[in-house]
């Protein structure tokens, strides 16, 4: 069995910058992502919306790469939100589950869609949470605007 777990560690990460200067073998890019081999059946995929994922790493190696994309990153957030995702291999198989997905071969391409997706599932959980917050704040203003008539938009009283 394989793991995924893809973290959102920053607002952005510059992936110009990266791309330029991180050592491993670059697989896919487009304009808002790099898709890196780190060794064999292990990689990592950068994301310029503060995601980056990872595939059969160890939390030790992922603490290490985490520590080398640093650099890139704008607004590291030092709580990150997380998902795993568990990946096995079955010949002429395939299989989503929810947090378990079977592929039919070790196939790079395959790996990198789950990949990709666990890395939106994260962003996604980090906008719902965004979203709640902004509700909740809109909530109270709302309540002060009925209570008072009006907004006091300034934090100074």
């Amino acid at each position: 069995m394989y793991n995924v777990v893809a973290y959102q560690v920053a607002g952005t990460i510059n992936l110009k910058e990266s791309k330029k200067q991180l050592p491993w073998q670059l697989l896919f890019q487009d304009s808002d992502e790099l898709y890196y081999q780190v060794s064999e059946h292990a990689f990592m995929y950068l994301f310029q919306y503060g995601m980056v994922s990872f595939f059969n790493l160890t939390t030790v190696q992922i603490n290490t790469l985490l520590e080398q994309i640093n650099p890139f990153c704008n607004d590291y957030f030092s709580e990150n939100f997380s998902e795993n995702v568990d990946v096995i291999i079955e010949p002429n198989k395939l299989n989503v589950q929810f947090n378990l997905i079977v592929l039919p071969a070790l196939d790079q391409e395959m790996i990198r869609l789950v990949m990709m997706n666990a890395s939106q599932s994260v962003a996604l959980d980090r906008y719902s949470e965004i979203t709640e917050n902004l509700i909740i704040e809109t909530n109270q203003h709302t309540l002060f605007l009925e209570k008072h008539g009006r907004i006091n938009i300034s934090e100074i009283n």
